[in-house]
């Protein structure tokens, strides 16, 4: 197996909170915040999904924006323009989990570090900078750059031109299931990371390791040497 030499992180749901979403929709909608957030975040997903297959890309940042507005109008919530603007602007202000910067610092003295991500490039540089994240990585990764989003093969390889090595050793992390099998699919070793408990993707490809926790990284034996 190839030496890992450099580590590639999912954005959101891997390093930054999305579940903090839904506890604001809560207090802004009351009971209509949690099915608001639902149908948001599977929205955003099929909408980026639905581009990748129609070829008419868009911002990830117009695309969350459209969700929200489909999400608003299945639960019957009215607000003014500046409130979905505000709203749609909270992936910028997204948190990161709680053992992400103490791990990112660990493995930045040993290796590479990228976040490769569907989020536009000003959604990234805006949570990245939030949370004091963005001096950690070698490179920010955006969908923006080759106008594919995840799981398309183009946008994992993006990775393995900026790190200038083969994609066998980069170990990609996410705690999306869905985009571990596309990036295990395209040849990098996976880590998924499943806080939640949940089982794998059935369509015939398994990660390489799964981990109940990012600082897991740190400590696992079988992603050492450090």
């Amino acid at each position: 197996m190839s030496v890992i030499k450099g580590f590639v992180f999912d954005a959101f749901g891997t390093l930054l909170d999305i579940s903090s979403i839904d506890q604001k929709l809560v207090w802004e909608f009351g009971n209509k915040g949690i099915e608001l957030g639902t149908t948001w975040r599977s929205k955003q997903l099929e909408y980026s999904w639905l581009c990748q297959i129609m070829e008419r890309y868009q911002p990830f940042s117009h695309i969350t924006r459209a969700a929200l507005q489909y999400a608003l109008n299945k639960c019957a919530i009215e607000v003014d323009d500046r409130k979905v603007t505000d709203l749609a602007n909270i992936y910028g202000q997204l948190p990161a989990f709680e053992d992400v910067a103490p791990t990112l610092q660990f493995l930045a003295q040993r290796y590479q570090l990228a976040v490769l991500s569907n989020g536009d490039s000003r959604m990234l540089q805006e949570a990245l900078s939030f949370n004091k994240l963005h001096d950690q990585f070698d490179f920010v990764l955006s969908a923006d750059e080759v106008e594919q989003f995840k799981p398309s093969p183009k946008i994992y390889e993006l990775a393995v031109e900026k790190l200038e090595v083969t994609k066998e050793e980069i170990a990609f992390v996410s705690s999306n299931a869905w985009d571990a099998t596309g990036a295990k699919n395209f040849g990098f070793r996976v880590f998924w990371i499943n806080r939640k408990h949940l089982p794998f993707e059935q369509l015939g490809v398994e990660p390489d390791l799964v981990l109940g926790q990012l600082q897991d990284l740190t400590t696992n034996e079988d992603i050492a040497p450090f």
